[in-house]
């Protein structure tokens, strides 16, 4: 028994040893270089906007090498080090400047990518600007262990690798840059979500760094008392439940939307795609408490009475309170599966637009012997609404009506002014014009429409 115990301390001590923080740990000097990172004046300002402009260029063009050269250079990790070492040692000076500095790198680093996106005109949001708008409690796991990596890598006396890579993980100034984009494009989703996402990175990796200056026992600043340590811990404790809750939301949102796209998968794969038939393209609509499956399928046509029972089955298969939408496109049996970029690409095929054209009359929820409506009544709001799902390019779409004299003939064309996503391949863009006068063509029962992509400025009539 005495010889089991002895082997447990023996096995204990040894564990101690790999994982323990103590050697190596270089406390005053640490401390000091903290102190001096906090400070932002001039190498360290200029180093700050370079930093700022790079990030906003990486985000802007999608540019992933860019957006971690950003995250490189930034000095934004000083204060934030300099807030949790500060708190952990009760050095009030020091916790007042990195606040002061903190705040100031904020300011201009906002502004300076919001300036940068007034005057870029590239506009429109991309990937890399999306990916920073929708922050989970995953990202903040990400700060926290970044955090923790970032301090116990500083504080070592001899210089590790670590501190680039921690850089990268925490990933500062992109989401700071995609609030600066938000508020320049006045798009207040994307300023409160990517600054929460900063605002979560900032909170844990000082939350890391208090941590671990506690567990290494630096030495405070100021003689405090028991009851007030205690006072702080509450206070810190309470913050940073408060400050994570919403993740928790959003990441249980994103899980949820998850599950629910596998199970429209699953669906489409197994109740949709038979007898030769091919889902060519299909989104899932959440609307508070219900939802809408709609998908555009090519093949043979379900009748009434089996989209009914279609509808009938998505509760049991994971989509409660779900919609069955079918816009289904007649296509030829032969065309076999296609993507929705090869599909696009068909579309300059002559024969396949007449049967687009079909499919597009038999789609429209009013009947096809309907009297069409005047081009002028048209709402422009709900043809986006008809139009977005099957034309994932669109952002948005304008009406005018312009007059057209041909041989002392003078007629009226319905023009509309459409703008697609530039991050998408050109092929994909014209294909989905081409797609875009069809569509206006059956909706307005119009021989001739004029489609224009504004980007571009290169036009589709018939």
């Amino acid at each position: 028994m005495a010889k089991t115990h002895r082997n447990k301390s023996r096995l204990l001590r040894r564990i101690r040893v790999i994982f323990g923080l103590e050697s190596g740990t270089d406390v005053e000097g640490t401390i000091e270089r903290i102190r001096n990172g906090v400070r932002l004046r001039g190498a360290n300002l200029w180093i700050l906007v370079c930093a700022a402009l790079i990030a906003s260029i990486g985000l802007n063009t999608s540019s992933v090498a860019v957006i971690i050269g950003a995250m490189l250079i930034s000095p934004l990790m000083g204060p934030i080090l300099g807030i949790g070492l500060g708190i952990a040692i009760h050095d009030r000076g020091m916790l007042f400047r990195a606040v002061r500095t903190f705040a100031v790198a904020v300011a201009i680093s906002l502004l300076t990518s919001a300036l940068y996106f007034l005057a870029t005109p590239i506009t429109s949001p991309t990937a890399e600007l999306l990916a920073r708008t929708s922050p989970t409690i995953l990202d903040v796991c990400i700060a926290f262990f970044g955090g923790v990596a970032g301090i116990v890598a500083g504080s070592r006396r001899e210089a590790t690798t670590a501190i680039p890579g921690v850089a990268i993980a925490t990933a500062l100034m992109p989401p700071l840059c995609t609030a600066g984009y938000g508020l320049a494009s006045g798009r207040w989703s994307f300023l409160l979500g990517a600054f929460y996402l900063f605002f979560l990175n900032t909170v844990f990796i000082s939350l890391a760094t208090y941590l671990i200056a506690r567990l290494l026992k630096f030495p405070q600043a100021t003689y405090v008392k028991q009851e007030v340590k205690r006072r702080v811990d509450r206070l810190i404790t309470a913050f940073v439940v408060i400050t994570v809750i919403p993740s928790i939301v959003i990441f249980y949102d994103v899980i949820t939307t998850l599950r629910q796209q596998a199970a429209a998968e699953r669906f489409i794969r197994q109740e949709l795609e038979v007898g030769g038939r091919t889902a060519v393209n299909w989104k899932l609509d959440r609307r508070d408490s219900s939802m809408v499956l709609r998908v555009y399928l090519a093949g043979t046509p379900f009748d009434s009475s089996a989209t009914d029972s279609l509808n009938a089955l998505l509760p049991a298969r994971g989509l409660p309170n779900g919609q069955l939408r079918l816009v289904q496109l007649n296509l030829s049996p032969n065309a076999g599966h296609i993507s929705t970029d090869e599909l696009l690409e068909l579309l300059q095929s002559e024969d396949l637009q007449h049967k687009l054209v079909e499919s597009i009359v038999g789609m429209m929820d009013k009947p096809a012997a309907a009297p069409p409506a005047p081009v002028d009544t048209i709402s422009i709001a709900g043809l986006m609404r008809e139009m977005r799902p099957a034309f994932p390019t669109l952002i948005e779409i304008s009406y005018a009506s312009a007059m057209q004299n041909v041989r002392d003939s003078t007629d009226s064309i319905p023009t509309f002014l459409v703008r697609q996503d530039s991050t998408k391949s050109k092929r994909l863009r014209q294909g989905a014009l081409a797609g875009m006068r069809l569509f206006l063509q059956a909706r307005l029962k119009k021989d001739t429409v004029r489609v224009i992509d504004i980007a571009s400025s290169a036009g589709s009539k018939r």
